[in-house]
């Protein structure tokens, strides 16, 4: 009777399955048609292949440079980098915050002077850079159309990390001005706030 393709299937898988445990064995480097736990032997074998190929590894590698041995070659050189203190690590990781500059439909704004009130900011606001995650800054006219002394309004909002956010006003004549005051303000309010905490 002849072989049905089920059983002749069958066959097919089962000398696949022995052929690939062959090959995982010998690869392995254990050796025979045994699979379970290396004896001392091939532990041996196995440890002295592997030293030859890390020699081998040792040996392809490009060689070192030489050091300097004359003093104006060890001149050119640059100096090896010293390591950092913790404080100066933390200092490098800071983040500057987010500066965002608003104007209400009274004051004309421009992207020069964004970038204008971001670097006042930025730059007065610098030492506090690693505590602040974000600053707002808005412009506004009190007297809208209507012509008056001290009219321009600017409101810093500084948002310090895991802490309520912090707010000062100014008003001038003028949106430099009164950015100036405002950016005064939350200097010296900042000052003191964080500087009593690090106190307690």
């Amino acid at each position: 009777m002849p072989r049905t393709t089920k059983s002749v299937n069958v066959i097919g898988q089962v000398k696949a399955t022995r052929a690939a445990k062959a090959a995982r064995v010998a690869e392995a480097g254990l050796g025979g048609r045994r699979t379970g736990r290396a004896s001392a032997t091939t532990r041996v074998a196995q440890a002295r292949r592997d030293s030859q190929q890390a020699a081998s590894a040792v040996a392809s590698a490009p060689p070192a440079t030489a050091r300097p041995s004359s003093p104006a070659v060890r001149a050119s050189t640059p100096p090896a980098t010293k390591k950092k203190s913790p404080a100066v690590r933390e200092r490098n990781l800071r983040t500057t915050p987010i500066i965002a500059v608003r104007t209400s439909h009274s004051v004309r704004g421009s992207a020069e002077f964004a970038a204008h009130a971001e670097e006042v900011v930025g730059t007065a606001l610098a030492r506090f850079a690693g505590r602040v995650t974000r600053v707002d800054v808005y412009f506004s006219d009190d007297n809208a159309q209507k012509k008056g002394d001290d009219d321009k309004r600017c409101q810093i909002e500084v948002r310090p990390a895991s802490q309520r956010p912090i707010s000062v006003t100014a008003s001038a004549a003028t949106v430099h001005k009164a950015l100036t005051m405002a950016v005064g303000k939350m200097k010296r309010l900042m000052s003191s706030q964080f500087d009593r905490k690090s106190r307690n």
